[in-house]
């Protein structure tokens, strides 16, 4: 019975089975008030400019020269790839799910198809038996009634001609309908097959767009992480740099302070010798002048005394360079890589070749190439205080040269591990690194 609830406006296409959503339709409702073509011609306009740009930075971060590049450039041209990727997955979950749909579509149109095929074959059987039956075996009272010629009115002679052929006409009109209706479907079933063709191609370009995407990103996030570990390195290697900075500094004013021992011993031992032959001498003289007249010895000498150390607080007469702050004493976090390093100086802005003045009076107890921070000089000043003096393009002074401050001891450079020309300046107790900026003036 299904050809006949078809056939009396019971029929449902297969194109309009599938429920609309409730958020589609309020979304309908909502365009139509501005045009629906004009605002889903907007919204498909915005989406493939987002898409075009999308694509446009990750073709820009793949032509990216990663030897020369920023951090800052590296790091966004991974984020540019991320959005690439991103989009692409969302692209072929898309295809993918627009192929399952149009296959699941062709195969209910198939079946929708053969259902039709079925119901044809039903109904030309049908027309076939009234064909039979009205040939072979005619209703003798309707052919009487048609035979009598009293019966003159056309519109009673068409009535029983209706009653003869009006189920034959009915079949003939369904034969017809279902027939439209099965090519109608395998139509259908065709278009969807091709649309999940087309749908494979679009997958396969979205899949290739996909590898290269993830292969350049793969590439960049290399040189990330190289530079990533360059950067650790270099923080090791400065650390240790700090470490020995303090060593020598206190190496060196122990190694003086032992010479200033030895040579205040000496002295010592040079005055007591020149004291003991003077008390002799006295001595010989008095009793020489006694035995000759009485009279009263001299009084001893005044007791040695060691030359006066240096004492008062350590004062910065002079600013190394004149440029601004550009990084603190202490830890200091990488801006793009996030990791954090101790930085036990301030970094001052300077242009290569500037001159770099000495901040006080002292003595220069090194002036050479330090791993990480290049070629640097480090000052004595006395009573444990030192100055540090980084990245240098040139040493102007040696050791064991006396320094006036403001005395220029070396050009600003970019040396060691620098990213670009600055003065790395430090103050130093007993070896160990303080804050500069409260003694500069």
């Amino acid at each position: 019975m299904s050809f006949l609830l078809r056939s009396r406006g019971m029929f449902k296409w297969p194109f309009f089975r599938a429920p609309i959503p409730a958020a589609a339709v309020i979304v309908a409702v909502v365009l139509g008030l501005v045009g629906p073509a004009l605002a889903q011609g907007t919204i498909e306009d915005l989406r493939s400019q987002r898409e075009e740009n999308t694509r446009k930075k990750a073709d820009a971060a793949a032509r990216l020269d990663t030897l020369g590049a920023q951090d800052q450039e590296l790091v966004d041209a991974i984020a540019a790839l991320d959005s690439q990727v991103s989009l692409q997955q969302s692209k072929v979950a898309a295809a993918e799910r627009a192929i399952a749909d149009a296959e699941a579509s062709a195969a209910r149109y198939r079946d929708e198809a053969a259902s039709f095929a079925a119901d044809l074959e039903a109904l030309r059987a049908r027309l076939r038996e009234n064909a039979i039956d009205a040939y072979m075996r005619p209703s003798a009272t309707v052919m009487s009634q048609l035979n009598n010629r009293n019966l003159m009115e056309e519109a009673l002679r068409r009535s029983f001609l209706d009653d003869i052929v009006g189920d034959t006409t009915q079949l003939i009109d369904e034969v017809r309908s279902t027939k439209a209706r099965r090519l109608g479907a395998s139509d259908a079933a065709d278009q969807a097959a091709a649309d999940a063709e087309t749908q494979r191609v679009s997958l396969a370009n979205h899949l290739a767009a996909l590898d290269t995407a993830r292969a350049e990103q793969k590439s960049i996030r290399a040189v990330v992480q190289d530079r990533i570990a360059e950067w650790q390195a270099n923080i090791a290697e400065l650390a240790q740099t700090d470490i020995d900075i303090g060593n020598e500094i206190r190496s060196i004013e122990a190694e003086a302070a032992r010479k200033a021992a030895e040579q205040a011993a000496r002295e010592a031992a040079a005055k007591a010798a020149e004291k003991a032959r003077a008390d002799a001498a006295r001595k010989t003289a008095a009793e020489q002048a006694a035995s000759a007249s009485p009279g009263v010895a001299d009084p001893d000498g005044s007791p040695t005394t060691r030359p006066p150390s240096p004492t008062g607080e350590f004062v910065v007469t002079n600013r190394p360079v004149p440029g601004i702050i550009t990084s603190p004493f202490g830890p200091r976090r990488h801006p793009i890589f996030g990791s954090t390093a101790s930085h036990p100086g301030l970094d001052m802005a300077a242009r290569t070749g500037d001159p770099i003045a000495a901040v006080a009076d002292g003595v220069v107890i090194s002036a050479r190439w330090m791993n990480g921070y290049g070629n640097v000089v480090i000052i004595s000043h006395g009573g444990g205080f030192s100055t540090v003096y980084a990245h240098q393009s040139k040493l102007l002074v040696k050791v064991g040269e006396q320094v006036s401050g403001g005395q220029t001891i070396g050009l600003v450079g970019s040396t060691g591990w620098s990213t670009g020309p600055h003065l790395h300046f430090e103050i130093r107790i007993n070896g160990d690194p303080v804050d500069p900026l409260p003694y500069l003036p």
